[in-house]
């Protein structure tokens, strides 16, 4: 029997950044950012198993750092967005278990990485007429730490059709790595046929 009951949790996330921006003309645009994250969780878990009633005080410290840029440029009917980012990480994780009965800790578990993440992209939108879009793109990502080195493809194609005014049908495939970099000037889903 395994019963599980979390007494306090939390996270908190911090984000420091800048940007900057330079329109060249119309749809030719570029950008840059920088960002250093800090995400700090702490939670209490009690759990009854096989080995008796027991606490588990798990912390995990994360620090980041990502600068990134991009380029955005159209011609006619085709918009063309390419660009890079890169990041570093360094994260801490422990878990103390202590035995509730006797208040003795009986293990301690720590775990310590750290490595670098890149990840360059390149995404096109054909738009064929006002109610017809096609987007396609591939996106490499590269995450080197101490557990993995992972050299990682990701293609994604969409469309996007409005049969009405106002209404859109979309469908797309996409695949995607969890890597590290969560704050990107990559394509976003703020566009009709987007598949990121």
């Amino acid at each position: 029997m395994v019963a599980d009951a979390v007494r306090h949790g939390e996270t908190r996330f911090s984000n420091l950044g800048i940007g900057w921006s330079h329109t060249f003309g119309e749809r030719n645009l570029l950008q840059a950012f920088g960002v250093i994250g800090d995400r700090d969780v702490h939670q209490s878990l009690d759990r009854i198993d096989d080995i008796g009633p027991y606490r588990v005080e798990q912390e995990t410290e994360e620090q980041t750092a990502t600068v990134g840029v991009s380029h955005l440029y159209g011609i006619g009917p085709v918009t063309l967005r390419y660009g890079a980012e890169t990041g570093r990480f360094h994260t801490h994780d422990s878990a103390i278990y202590t035995d509730l009965l006797t208040g003795g800790v009986f293990f301690v578990d720590r775990f310590s990485d750290k490595g670098n993440a890149t990840r360059g992209y390149t995404d096109i939108t054909w738009d064929v007429s006002e109610d017809l879009e096609f987007q396609g793109g591939v996106y490499v990502n590269w995450l080197e730490d101490v557990t993995d080195d992972c050299p990682c493809v990701d293609p994604r194609i969409g469309v996007a059709w409005s049969p009405v005014e106002n209404h859109w049908l979309r469908a797309f495939y996409r695949e995607r790595h969890a890597v590290f970099i969560e704050l990107h000037a990559c394509p976003g889903l703020d566009r009709r046929a987007d598949a990121s």
